[in-house]
């Protein structure tokens, strides 16, 4: 179990992500954050890219989503792609990572997620020991304590360059 803030890769968006390099590092399930990493925070609705996304992943890993939000939409998006959702998963405590791993059958070393926030996503998934991938946000709105810890991940990531 590790601390640290920092991704184990990092990408410029959910559609950058190769999925070669995840399945070469042994990941066979990739948990998802919703808002903002497959889902516009200021519109909240699953457009065709995202959906597309999630249907060329699904192919090759199991996918779940891993979501903190407790508002009645991300039912309908799990429902909608056809995957599994825990939610509210309260990251960057371990237990929803945990409780996913557990439904998929799949093990940390086996698992990855992908998520747009540093003190979440990737430290929840560090924390689990699990692959974590940051993307940057699909658009710049967000909730008003997000757009704080921005700040601060913008000094983490001070030089870091995302891989597309």
């Amino acid at each position: 179990m590790s601390w640290s803030l920092k991704p184990d890769l990092y990408y410029s968006s959910i559609y950058a992500v190769e999925l070669d390099e995840l399945a070469a590092r042994g990941v066979t399930a990739i948990v998802i954050d919703l808002d903002n990493t497959i889902v516009a925070r200021d519109t909240r609705l699953l457009d065709d890219r995202g959906r597309a996304w999630a249907a060329a992943a699904k192919l090759r890993f199991q996918v779940a989503i891993v979501s903190n939000n407790t508002q009645s939409y991300p039912p309908v998006m799990a429902s909608e792609l056809g995957v599994l959702l825990v939610a509210p998963a309260m990251k960057p405590l371990r237990r929803g990572f945990i409780k996913a791993m557990e439904s998929l059958g799949v093990t940390a070393e086996q698992t990855a997620i992908i998520g747009d926030q540093i003190f979440t996503d990737v430290l929840g998934g560090n924390r689990t020991g699990i692959t974590t991938v940051l993307v940057d946000p699909l658009v710049p709105q967000d909730l008003p304590h997000t757009l704080v810890l921005r700040r601060f991940e913008a000094l983490i990531m001070a030089g870091r360059h995302p891989l597309a």
